[in-house]
């Protein structure tokens, strides 16, 4: 079961470079002795601002791969809210990561009727989808494993997106908007709390360590 966190107001709200890097080395020195792709689910929730409520409801058919990979795109149906945006794939590694994935999946999964992205692993439930608790813990068991500070919960990845997209020359209105924030102040607190030193189109893609 997930644990609760209180967070104190000098705690970070996201994860710097090098903890991101040691969060996805944890996660790759156990690759192959999982049972998801536990690395896909995190670096969705990086690159795309994902809520755990939103990864662990995204299905097949929300995800379009093009032969084109410029003009593949994934859906992300928001549950709580009830809104849908759909968002190009900008990256050929995420995209082929996503197809492989779910060919793969569809083939593993026979049972998997509403064709979840990441269904449960239990025989009688491969109609329903991973559970947020067990994304929650994993990705606790993951921030222990690299030394990570223990307050750390997966909203600090999402929290996160937003400063690498920042860094990638994203306006604060762009990354509300990809983000689904609630409003602009949300957007701009990212901005508060950190100092850019680039902040252009031209910007070199501070995603590419992580995917």
């Amino acid at each position: 079961m997930a644990r609760q966190r209180s967070v104190r107001k000098d705690q970070n709200l996201f994860l710097d470079d090098d903890q991101l890097t040691k969060l996805f080395k944890a996660i790759r020195q156990k690759r192959g002795y999982e049972t998801y792709d536990w690395e896909l689910i995190f670096q969705l929730i990086l690159y795309f601002g994902l809520r755990v409520s939103e990864l662990a409801s995204l299905k097949t058919v929300d995800v379009h791969i093009s032969k084109n990979i410029s003009e593949s795109t994934i859906t992300i149906r928001a549950k709580k809210r009830g809104h849908v945006r759909t968002y190009d794939c900008l990256d050929s590694k995420m995209t082929k990561r996503l197809s492989k994935w779910i060919e793969n999946g569809r083939s593993k999964l026979a049972n998997n009727k509403n064709e979840y992205m990441f269904p449960s692993r239990e025989r009688a439930l491969f109609d329903r989808h991973i559970t947020e608790a067990s994304i929650k813990t994993r990705f606790y068991n993951y921030c222990r494993d690299a030394g990570l500070p223990s307050y750390y919960s997966v909203h600090h990845l999402r929290s996160s997106s937003a400063i690498l997209w920042a860094k990638r020359g994203k306006s604060p209105i762009e990354i509300m908007r990809w983000l689904r924030l609630k409003s602009l102040i949300c957007a701009k607190r990212y901005f508060d709390r950190h100092e850019f030193k680039e902040m252009n189109s031209e910007a070199h893609d501070v995603f590419e360590k992580y995917l």
